[in-house]
């Protein structure tokens, strides 16, 4: 499945691939990285869900607040697109 937005989705892997990521963190009034704030909090949230329905993103619920790591096909695609200059 392909995604409509290559830069949101970039944005946001590297996002999730670069910090500790909470749901919190995605909130717009929290978050400051890259261009994400050209994007409506639903835009990011369904991209954050998009990528972990489709196997880039996984969520640890055994903590107070829901993680999102990096799979190893996450990591490929982190990696492809950290080499990318926007």
């Amino acid at each position: 499945m392909e995604f409509e937005d290559g830069k949101l989705l970039r944005e946001v892997l590297l996002f999730a691939g670069s910090v500790d990521t909470k749901i919190n963190d995605m909130s717009l009034e929290v978050i400051d990285f890259g261009n994400l704030r050209d994007y409506t909090k639903n835009e990011v949230l369904l991209t954050l869900y998009w990528l972990e329905e489709n196997g880039f993103l996984t969520r640890n619920n055994n903590i107070a607040e829901k993680r999102y790591t990096l799979t190893l096909k996450g990591e490929l695609l982190y990696d492809r697109f950290s080499q990318i200059e926007e």
